[in-house]
């Protein structure tokens, strides 16, 4: 269940940024650190489905701008994700004869 759905925008500089990422569960802690710095009483979880956004303030934080994350109960499988991530940021998913989902164009 440890997985990353990751939207990411590319400039023209080549600079990558990461602007939304649907997790799944983890062992290692995850720690909004803006959250922790200003005294925040719940800044941190382990083991849970999670929604990484990018935000201003973890920008001018000099962090990684994707580095505020919260809990979620919106999916619980990867496949549950990938709908959700699908669904929220707009995309739409061609479907082949079958009814399978073609999220990369014509494969053989």
């Amino acid at each position: 269940m440890d997985f990353s759905i990751i939207l990411t925008f590319i400039d023209s500089d080549k600079q990558e940024y990461r602007l939304i990422r649907f997790n799944g569960t983890h062992p290692s802690i995850h720690t909004n650190k803006v959250e922790k710095r200003s005294g925040a009483k719940k800044y941190a979880f382990r083991n849970k489905f999670h929604i990484h956004e990018a935000t201003e303030r973890y920008q001018l934080a000099a962090l990684d701008i994707d580095g505020y994350a919260v809990e979620t109960k919106q999916y619980n499988s990867f496949d549950a994700a990938l709908g959700l991530f699908v669904k929220s940021n707009g995309f739409v998913v061609e479907r082949d004869q079958s009814g399978q989902m073609k999220l990369f164009g014509n494969e053989a």
